[in-house]
C-alpha cells in the first residue's frame, strides 16, 4: 500500500460505539483506522495522510476501505 493525502470532511459516525471516517472533495467515504479522535472535529476539513486498505471490512460499513492514518492536520 502507498502513502498519499486525502482532503475532506471529517465526521464522527456513532454507529457500534462510533467511529471517525473522511468523505473525501471527490466523494469517496473511508473508515479512520489508527488516529486519536480528539484530534479531529465533526465537519471540520481536514487534510489525512496514509494509506487505503481496500479490502478491509469493519461495522462502519462505509464502502469497504479503511484509511490507515499517517498524519492528520486541519485545513
Amino acid at each position: 500500500m502507498s502513502s498519499a493525502i486525502y482532503s475532506g470532511v471529517i465526521r464522527h459516525n456513532p454507529l457500534e460505539g462510533g467511529f471517525w471516517e473522511l468523505e473525501t472533495d471527490g466523494g469517496a467515504r473511508y473508515q479512520l483506522r489508527g488516529v486519536d479522535g480528539k484530534a479531529l472535529q465533526h465537519g471540520a476539513r481536514f487534510e489525512v495522510h496514509g494509506s487505503v486498505d481496500e479490502g478491509g471490512m469493519g461495522i462502519g460499513m462505509t464502502g469497504g476501505a479503511f484509511l490507515d492514518v499517517v498524519q492528520v492536520k486541519k485545513l
